[in-house]
């Protein structure tokens, strides 16, 4: 039987949409730190080539995809707060 933290691990998918700005760099360490606290150990996929950022519909970046769904676009959201959102991925 899995559990529903290794459930969680197998299904998310995560892509973070940047150019390695100081933003970029903050919303990427708190997203390690929110997925540490969860015991999350799922990949976190850069993509920092702004031809492959310019092919997704998004209003700016730093953005998170989550299986396919943004949040956070243009903002760096707190731990506490990528926590709510992996969680309820």
């Amino acid at each position: 039987m899995t559990s529903s933290v290794q459930q969680n691990q197998q299904i998310l998918k995560l892509e973070l949409l940047g150019i390695g700005s100081k933003r970029y760099l903050v919303f990427l360490e708190n997203l390690q730190k929110a997925l540490n606290s969860l015991q999350l150990d799922v990949p976190i996929n850069e993509i920092k080539d702004i031809h492959q950022i310019l092919e997704f519909d998004i209003i700016g970046i730093p953005a998170l995809c989550i299986n396919g769904k943004f949040h956070f676009q243009t903002n760096v959201p707190s731990v506490e707060q990528l926590q709510v959102v992996l969680q309820q991925a």
